[in-house]
């Protein structure tokens, strides 16, 4: 195997052994430094020693030293522990909550406070994902509108106005702050359902 990597002064070439040509190999890879927007819009990361060579030497084989670094690109604080499901999808984080844990959904919503380790942990699976995909009401303009999530990151919430399904209809798409705003909310008696035209009169 041939490991060939760009250079200062252009792409290396090299050659493929089994068929004789000629290859372009560019390496885009770059080094992540605290404070490096990586793509607009998203948070600068935060660097934070996690490890470092003292602690290691006590805690390893003799002989054994290095550090580590957590790397924090999502807007939270480095203090929040990710939780993930057995199939390693994320559900949520766990931050101190004094001497005890609490659990933070994926719109940034306390789940559970004041509590131990497990106990945020099994909040968190309790809570799942289920509610990413429900309807929810967006107010605005003194009305509430039927919206569904289409991206959730800590760095914004993106909705956009229900399409009931049918995929083809391109439907208006509304970037929140995250954590979820006061204006987007589940839906309550008398909202707009979609398939009422209008309602009777009473009296």
């Amino acid at each position: 195997m041939t490991d060939s990597r760009a250079t200062p002064t252009g792409p290396d070439q090299t050659t493929d052994p089994a068929a004789g040509a000629a290859l372009r190999v560019v390496d885009l890879s770059h080094t992540i430094r605290a404070g490096l927007i990586t793509y607009p819009g998203l948070p600068a990361p935060v660097i934070t020693p996690h490890l470092t060579r003292e602690a290691s030497r006590a805690t390893y084989a003799p002989g054994t030293e290095f550090a580590m670094d957590v790397i924090t690109m999502i807007g939270n604080p480095a203090d929040w522990t990710a939780h993930r499901r057995d199939d390693g999808e994320l559900v949520g984080w766990i931050r101190p909550d004094g001497d005890h844990w609490a659990a933070i959904d994926l719109l940034g919503r306390e789940v559970a406070a004041s509590g131990d380790w497990l106990d945020a942990e099994a909040a968190l699976d309790e809570r799942g994902l289920g509610y990413l995909a429900d309807v929810w009401m967006l107010e605005r303009g003194g009305g509430a509108v039927r919206v569904r999530m289409v991206e959730v990151t800590p760095a914004r919430i993106v909705v956009k106005v229900d399409d009931f399904g049918d995929v083809s209809h391109a439907t208006e798409r509304i970037v929140l702050p995250w954590p979820i705003p006061a204006q987007l909310r589940a839906p309550r008696p008398g909202d707009p359902d979609g398939f009422t035209v209008g309602r009777p009169a009473v009296g």
